[in-house]
């Protein structure tokens, strides 16, 4: 079926129906206009009065100056140069209405076409699809204020010091607004005086600006003073108030927007963004900001928390060494006096030794809580606990047996007082391979092994000397000094210790191998 026999058969079922096609064309949810050949207005439907405001005179008038914006009548030269190679044009452009509205439409004009096929003017249909840009517009927006925030949480998530994390921050921060320039302000102790931490873009004169606290003339002020967000839209328009910015003027800043960085402990500061713009910031702006200073915040106050961490561990190191220290001098105090008893015969025979392996036990002691008094309040990596305890156990007893320490995997750190508990039980299983583990003036050699792996962390002392008998119950033969090392294993490493005598005498500690972060 033809076009023209089509349009012919539909006017006759409309008028069968007794609907006239003018009305339908009238009623359209879309402008219609129609021009002659020259782009003439000749009439239009009732949608296309009510977007673009049309009135009587407006006939005969030229569609291009009527509904064109002139920044845009260029490109419109354009559509009217292909309607004229050709019958139709489909597009999207802007429109501007009678009271200056400018608003986007998506187009579609044909030929309207005589008897003969001849162009004799143009149908424009215009669809206003203002309501789908700005969905689209927001869209975008939110978008970019997601990215936004994704990336001021990445930056204050970092483990930089404050000052380096706050300027990564006002730097995205002021990115995301469109803004030229941005600066974190602090309050003082007195919370008399502002300070810039950080700022990206703002000459030292807008600064000094900024930062007066006082309420008369001050931008940081009337937020301070108020505690709620503060834009200035343009400062042209300040001239004659009691808020005057000649600095900010003179820089070519004209619009700001800022809010305050509010903690438990309430404000410490101001978050204030500027640009060269005028009109640039609105409500929205003014709450999306508000609400990235509200991560500034926090990034603010987990930085005094840790610093106020950093005091109180570095407060509890020095309790903890001066107690080591008291330690230390004691039972070196406590082994020269019973020294000097043993030497003024008090004891002798079975006590006499006694004495001598306590006198030797408790210097070992001192020597090992010395060694192991470490430097700060921190965990200390397995491989360096081994490193220290060699160093004591070789003081300890000489080289009357020949010693190797060594350490397999990484990874595992220890508490100063797991340390210091494993310390003392190698250094008593070294030393009971040394006093029972070889016949008299017996030289032999000494291995002690640690070993991270699978979670489970082992520490082996194995000696090449007599071994110990078959029949040896730990529970029930255990002397003193193994007695000591089973009390630690069991009390401060949640672990065990096995005895075997096989070739010699293996002592095994294990433990699960739960590690203590660093601090």
């Amino acid at each position: 079926m033809s076009g023209k026999s089509l349009n012919g058969h539909l006017e006759a079922e409309l008028e069968l129906l007794g609907v006239d096609l003018a009305e339908i064309i009238d009623n359209a949810n879309d402008a219609i206009i129609v021009t002659d050949i020259h782009h003439k207005i000749i009439g239009w439907n009732r949608r296309a009065q009510e977007l673009h405001g049309f009135k009587t005179e407006d006939v005969g008038k030229n569609v291009i100056d009527t509904i064109i914006p002139r920044c845009a009548r260029k490109g419109a030269a354009g559509i009217v140069e292909a309607l004229g190679r050709g019958d139709s044009y489909s597009g999207e452009c802007t429109h501007v209405t009678k009271d200056g509205r400018e608003i986007p439409v998506r187009v579609s004009v044909r030929a309207i076409l005589d008897k003969s096929g001849r162009k004799v003017g143009f149908l424009g249909i215009n669809a206003d699809i203002s309501e789908i840009r700005a969905k689209e517009e927001r869209l975008q927006r939110q978008n970019r204020e997601l990215r936004a925030f994704r990336k001021v949480a990445s930056a204050l998530s970092s483990p930089l010091p404050i000052k380096e994390v706050l300027q990564r921050a006002v730097e995205v921060i002021t990115r995301a607004v469109s803004a030229d320039a941005g600066a974190v302000f602090l309050l003082d102790g007195k919370g008399a005086t502002f300070s810039p931490l950080v700022h990206d873009g703002i000459p030292e004169s807008v600064l000094d600006e900024l930062r007066s606290f006082s309420l008369e003339g001050s931008f940081s002020g009337r937020i301070i003073e108020s505690g709620k967000g503060l834009s200035i839209r343009d400062v042209r328009g300040l001239k004659g108030k009691s808020l005057v910015l000649p600095a900010t003027m003179k820089a070519g800043f004209r619009s700001l927007i800022g809010a305050p960085i509010v903690t438990k402990k309430g404000i410490l500061g101001t978050l204030e963004v500027a640009c060269r713009s005028p009109n640039r910031f609105g409500r929205r702006e003014l709450r999306f900001l508000t609400m990235l200073t509200s991560q500034v915040a926090g990034a603010v106050e987990n930085a005094v928390l840790r610093e106020e961490l950093r005091k109180s561990l570095r407060w509890k190191t020095r309790l903890v060494r001066d107690a080591r220290h008291r330690l230390t001098n004691n039972l070196q105090a406590i082994a020269s006096m019973l020294s000097v008893a043993v030497e003024s015969e008090q004891w002798t025979g079975d006590g006499k030794a006694a004495v001598d392996s306590a006198i030797r036990r408790i210097s070992g002691m001192a020597a090992i809580q010395q060694q192991m008094d470490l430097d700060e309040y921190e965990a200390i990596e397995l491989a360096d606990v081994m490193e220290r305890i060699e160093v004591c156990v070789r003081e300890i007893h000489g080289d009357r047996h020949e010693m190797r320490f060594s350490t397999k995997g990484s990874g595992l750190r220890l508490s100063p007082l797991l340390a210091s508990s494993l310390a003392i039980a190698i250094n008593e299983l070294v030393w009971n391979s040394c006093v029972h583990g070889f016949d008299f003036e017996q030289k032999g050699s000494i291995a002690v092994e640690a070993e991270v792996a699978d979670g489970i962390a082992k520490i082996t002392v194995k000696d090449n000397g007599k071994g110990i008998p078959g029949d040896f119950d730990l529970e029930r033969d255990a002397n003193t000094g193994l007695s000591i090392v089973r009390n630690l294993v069991e009390r401060d490493l949640n672990g065990r210790l096995i005895l075997r005598g096989k070739e010699g005498t293996t002592a095994t500690i294990t433990w699960t191998a739960s590690p203590v972060p660093a601090t």
